[in-house]
């Protein structure tokens, strides 16, 4: 044959590997579906129920399961027979206990919040006390500090008037009464020293307040950061809680749940007719009926001694009779006869 040009070698390489992919494609699937198949049989053991679906505390060995690391497996060397009856009664009280359980954590957080509002609105409260009387102390050592700088600038005036009269005195042309006028300056100086020493005793103290309501307010905050981080510690702890109950609560009803699937059969199916074959089965049995009625009827016609009648309804001392052969037929019976006997009579009437 000639031989295949570079095109058709190309395309020839590229059908082969698209036919290899395909098959590693086909490959890989049915090797997942296989694992997958596989998982699934691991997971069922032999009493029928899904032991993936088992929390690791509900996974018994009356259920066919059993526990690997934190995974429950079926374990296809126990063969149990459900109890049915048990297992339906511990599901339904492990409901009950973790549902007790999440009651009583909800209590608790409401209790526990009840007592870290209130331990945290004692903290504020006190906070807010300190920090009143420091804004009262940091007022009063403004005031005090303005009052001191006040009498410390009357006695730099004082003191600076003293001088320059002591150097006026000192001089050949000083004023009379020089001497005089020196001791009285010396004597408001010695006065307004005294005053600006005790303006600056009060700033002191009002200072050293301060110093201890700006201690108080360091404590109260401490105190605050403390309370408020109890608070969300206990709130984090209560928020576990309330999370462990919900996982529980939920892994308790996937038990009860499956407990309940393996063990409630199914409603039994009724074969409810349809309304043609209902139809069908009333016109059938109503024709049976009424032909055996007048295969009855027309036996009693025969053995009566007044065939044929002369009157469509009989007389009614042979509907009381014993003895008459329409006394042991019934209502229906009765009513069909009647019928039959018209009909007779037109019968009758057509022929005359």
């Amino acid at each position: 044959p000639a031989p295949l040009s570079r095109t058709a070698r190309r395309m020839s390489l590229f059908l082969k590997m698209r036919g290899v992919i395909f098959l590693a494609g086909v490959a890989s699937v049915m090797g997942a579906a296989s694992a997958s198949s596989a998982a699934l049989a691991s997971s069922i053991g032999n009493s029928g129920i899904d032991c993936s679906l088992l929390a690791p505390a509900y996974c018994l060995a009356d259920l066919g399961c059993t526990l690997q690391g934190d995974v429950c497996r079926a374990d296809p060397s126990i063969k149990p027979e459900l109890n049915c009856t048990k297992m339906q009664s511990g599901s339904s009280g492990a409901v009950q206990d973790v549902e007790s359980a999440m009651i009583d954590a909800l209590k608790g957080l409401k209790d526990l919040s009840k007592t870290v509002g209130s331990s945290t609105a004692e903290a504020i409260e006190k906070f807010v006390d300190v920090q009143k009387e420091w804004d009262s102390c940091m007022e009063g050592y403004n005031k005090s500090l303005l009052f001191y700088s006040n009498q410390a600038a009357v006695l730099d005036s004082l003191q600076s008037q003293l001088i320059e009269l002591e150097q006026n005195c000192t001089s050949t042309s000083a004023p009379p009464g020089c001497g005089k006028l020196v001791e009285d300056m010396e004597l408001q100086v010695l006065e307004q020293n005294a005053t600006s020493a005790k303006a600056w005793i009060v700033c002191t103290l009002m200072q050293q307040k301060l110093l201890l309501a700006e201690s108080k307010i360091r404590t109260g905050n401490d105190e605050i950061a403390k309370t408020t981080t109890l608070a969300q510690k206990a709130y984090a702890d209560a928020a576990t809680m309330i999370s462990d109950s919900t996982k529980a609560k939920q892994d308790a009803l996937n038990f009860w749940n499956v407990i309940k699937d393996a063990c409630i059969h199914a409603a039994p199916v009724f074969d409810i007719p349809t309304p043609s074959s209902q139809s069908a089965y009333t016109s059938f049995t109503h024709q049976t009926h009424h032909s055996s009625s007048i295969a009855d009827t027309s036996s009693d016609i025969a053995a009566s001694p007044s065939f044929p009648p002369t009157s469509v309804n009989p007389p009614l001392s042979s509907l009381s009779s014993s003895s008459s052969p329409y006394s042991s037929s019934s209502s229906r019976r009765r009513l069909s006869l009647t019928r039959l006997r018209r009909k007779i009579r037109n019968m009758s009437s057509n022929v005359k």
